[in-house]
């Protein structure tokens, strides 16, 4: 009877720890303390890049399910999660994202028991360009329905690899082209830029992939400052073999040569330059790279269409001004070579002129208000003129 009662001791215990949802003795859940998860820091990054999760030291009896909450610096933006080159490739992997915090969750059917297990990758793009992105991956979790303990995600630093792309537009009569507008753009990136005033660019970017380069001319362009009577006799000498007129330059009718058809056009723009809207183009105008990771040079070419002899100064205009009569700023015209200012009433006059190349020369001719020469002052760089 004894024994008995004893055997039936057991059992009720054993239906009661059922029951109440308890673990029968003997039976033994990962302690908080026996695992930990670490976001293993970065240290060198493209503009994109992934981040691994490893199973530092395992539960016992492995892996089966985790749950982490993971918040992310401003510096980066969340692309995803994803278990691609993991240990976790046999099992299923969700995240979800809210502003800059990310849910992960995963679960195996085979338990994972080997340390430093990658378990889930966290991808990643820096959304600034610098030389070094610092950064703090902080949050909690749960293994196997067991919190992790505190401190067991951790952070790192990114070391972003950087190169530069330069180059040089000039035109095809060697001139330095100002202004014209370089571009990188890609699939996330867009970096935009202009020359100096000796036609050089610089853009600093992270190393990425499938990256295009591209070189416009955003300014508008006077057709008088350049399309003359010796563009269309250049283009006529080039139609007949006596001059060498690119045809980038000397083809406005599009038939891959310069004949005296574009010798004619030019003529008929000289006479009314209303009648053309200025074209630019620049030779290679894209360039396209699929991937660079040290630093590159890329120079382009300008054209001017019309511009057969070579002739026109890549003149930007004149802005700015002021008079001692306080009277309004003087307005500035360009027409060819000659920048006309004009300063209603003043007695005296102070005016800049931007825009033009440093080692350019200007004559400068003063008229009094009867349109009479007053003097003559030559030549003066084209920085400031009193």
């Amino acid at each position: 009877m004894h024994v008995r009662t004893l055997s039936r001791f057991w059992v009720l215990s054993l239906v009661a720890a059922i029951l109440l949802n308890l673990a029968p003795m003997g039976t033994l859940i990962a302690a908080p303390n026996t695992a930990a998860i670490t976001v293993m820091p970065v240290t060198t990054a493209p503009e994109a890049f992934t981040m691994d999760i490893q199973l530092t030291t395992p539960p016992t009896g492995g892996l089966e399910s985790f749950r982490l909450v993971l918040n992310v610096p401003a510096a980066l933006t969340i692309v995803g999660a994803t278990k691609t080159g993991t240990a976790m490739d046999g099992g299923l992997i969700q995240y979800s994202v809210s502003g800059n915090q990310i849910t992960v969750a995963g679960a195996i059917a085979t338990p994972i028991t080997a340390p430093n297990a990658v378990i889930a990758k966290l991808q990643l793009q820096i959304l600034q360009i610098a030389d070094d992105v610092e950064y703090t991956v902080s949050g909690t979790g749960r293994v196997n329905e067991v919190d992790l303990p505190a401190g067991s995600i951790t952070s790192g630093i990114a070391r972003i690899e950087m190169v530069d792309l330069t180059g040089t537009i000039t035109s095809w009569d060697g001139k330095d082209v100002v202004g014209a507008d370089v571009s990188l753009t890609g699939a996330t990136t867009l970096l935009v830029t202009t020359t100096d005033n000796v036609g050089a660019y610089a853009i600093r970017v992270g190393v990425v992939e499938d990256q295009t380069e591209a070189f416009t001319w955003g300014e508008s362009i006077n057709t008088d400052s350049y399309v003359g009577e010796q563009d269309a006799s250049e283009a006529l000498k080039t139609a007949v073999g006596t001059a060498n007129c690119p045809t980038q330059a000397g083809d406005i009718t599009g038939n891959g040569e310069v004949t005296e058809q574009d010798a004619a056009r030019f003529l008929q723009i000289a006479l009314d330059p209303n009648s053309y809207a200025a074209q630019a183009a620049f030779v290679p105008s894209t360039v396209s790279l699929p991937y660079f990771n040290t630093d590159a040079t890329r120079d382009s070419t300008a054209y001017i269409m019309g511009d057969c002899s070579g002739n026109y100064q890549w003149l930007i205009g004149a802005t700015g001004g002021m008079v001692s009569s306080s009277v309004a700023a003087p307005t500035a015209t360009v027409n060819g070579d000659t920048i006309h200012l004009d300063f209603p009433s003043a007695e005296s006059a102070k005016f800049f002129l931007n825009g033009l190349p440093d080692d350019a020369k200007l004559q400068v001719t003063l008229y009094d208000v009867t349109g009479r020469l007053k003097s003559t002052r030559c030549p003066l760089h084209a920085a400031t003129l009193w």
